[in-house]
């Protein structure tokens, strides 16, 4: 599983994986895996068919839009 770090730090080492300039390391380790998927600073990236390469949809906190009501 792929992650991307979200923080505003240029060169961050994780659990032995670096994360360099928007860099998405194979985490393959269960325990790295369980803990970077619960923080908020980290965002897991799933691998398309063409090899490329997109962050997860994730939902954005707070509340939904209103409806559009005009008739």
């Amino acid at each position: 599983m792929k992650f991307r770090y979200l923080g505003d730090k240029d060169n961050m080492q994780v659990f032995g994986y670096d994360f360099r300039d928007g860099a998405t390391p194979d985490v393959t380790d269960d325990n790295a895996i369980k803990r970077l998927s619960g923080n908020r600073f980290f965002e897991t990236v799933e691998e398309s068919g063409e090899g490329e390469e997109t962050p997860s949809e994730k939902k954005k906190p707070g509340r939904k839009p209103k409806a559009d009501q005009s008739e």
